[in-house]
């Protein structure tokens, strides 16, 4: 977790080894055949976690981060997930240009 800390503050983007195998796994099946744009009517709470998310940021981590419960993260990541009618967080990753931005 300090490694992603500093990378985070370092302005680096970092993604966890096991969503990175999951985004492979995603993209290898042909789920990024077709490239989506993200609606815009994500919060903008939403896209900091959905950033968080793509860091390799667990609930927990992100709740501590961002000073909010982790039941409130979760209900966000609900919303992320509904919003832009993906069935994971590693589809919903998947819209974040190499940036992390929308």
């Amino acid at each position: 977790m300090t490694r992603s800390v500093r990378s985070t503050v370092q302005g680096e983007s970092t993604l966890s080894k096991f969503l990175a195998a999951r985004l492979v796994k995603y993209i290898q099946r042909g789920g990024a055949e077709q490239p989506r744009k993200a609606p815009t009517n994500l919060t903008e709470r939403e896209e900091e976690i959905l950033r968080l998310i793509a860091r390799g940021s667990r609930d927990r981590e992100i709740a501590e981060q961002l000073y909010i419960s982790e039941s409130t993260v979760k209900k966000h990541v609900q919303n992320v997930l509904r919003k832009l009618q993906a069935r994971n967080r590693v589809e919903a990753v998947s819209y974040l240009d190499p940036g992390n931005r929308l």
